[in-house]
Parts: C-alpha cells; structure tokens; sequence
C-alpha cells in the first residue's frame, strides 16, 4: 500500500484487518499534521502483526528531525515486526551533518533487521557509520537511477 502520511494513516485506523497487506510505502511531504499522521499510521501498522515491511520516500519530512522526534511516546516502538525498513530520499537537501539523530530513531524498531537507504544522500559512508552503531542490522546503501 503506497500514500501519504495522511492517508495511511486513515486507512490503517480503520478496522480492516487487511490480512494479505504486507508492506506499507509511506511519502513524508513536509505539512503542519505529517507528525501526527505518520504516528497514525505506525501506530496501524502495529495492530497489523503481517505488515513487515515499511518504506518511507522522503521528500521534504525527516521522521528523525530532532524537532520532530519524541523518544518517550514514539509509535515505532509499537511496530515490533517490522524487520524490513526501506529508506528511499527523494528532492532532500540531505540528512544533516550528523547520524545520531538517525541513530536514535532506528533503535526504537526493535524488529528491524534489515535497512536499504536509496539515495542516502551527504553523509560519506552512512552505512558503515550506521553499521558501527547498530550491529544488529544490516545496511545497504543504492544509487538511484537520475
């Protein structure tokens, strides 16, 4: 299923149990509500134990922004199973000099195994960076295509 934050966000409030639905595309635009929506949509995710895998295409939103990241009350700690995360940037200034923002919001998926960064974007040798920091995933970084 691919939408914005919004809509995902609806959907997965719903109570659809939506059993064959194993994946979840989310585009993070930049809007007054994107925080609260893509809560919305962790937080549907997490009653949906099949849902495996989450892509984010992110364009002008970073979940990890400091000014947006609230550890304490964080919605991916929900989404136990989540084991597979996919991180596509697309028209990104970039991540920000620093990982450890990144960091601290990939540790709360306590499932994910497994990251695929497309187009991360400035910082030289994330994965390896990243791979430092958490040992218990596996990241690969790809070269998109222009």
């Amino acid at each position: 299923m691919l939408g914005s934050a919004a809509l995902l966000g609806w959907v997965l409030a719903s109570p659809h149990p939506f059993p064959q639905l194993t994946s979840v595309t989310i585009e993070l635009y930049k809007g007054a509500s994107t925080r609260e929506h893509y809560h919305a949509t962790l937080r549907g995710m997490a009653q949906r134990p099949a849902l495996t895998t989450l892509s984010l295409q992110i364009y002008s939103w970073l979940p990890w922004a400091p000014k947006n990241f609230d550890a304490a009350a964080a919605p991916e700690r929900e989404a136990r199973h989540i084991a597979d995360l996919r991180l596509t940037f697309k028209h990104l200034a970039g991540m920000g000099r620093s990982p450890a923002p990144l960091v601290k919001w990939l540790r709360l998926f306590c499932g994910v195994r497994e990251v695929s960064m497309f187009d991360p974007g400035p910082i030289k040798n994330i994965c390896a960076i990243l791979g430092r920091e958490l040992p218990q995933m596996k990241f690969t970084s790809y070269k998109l295509g222009k």
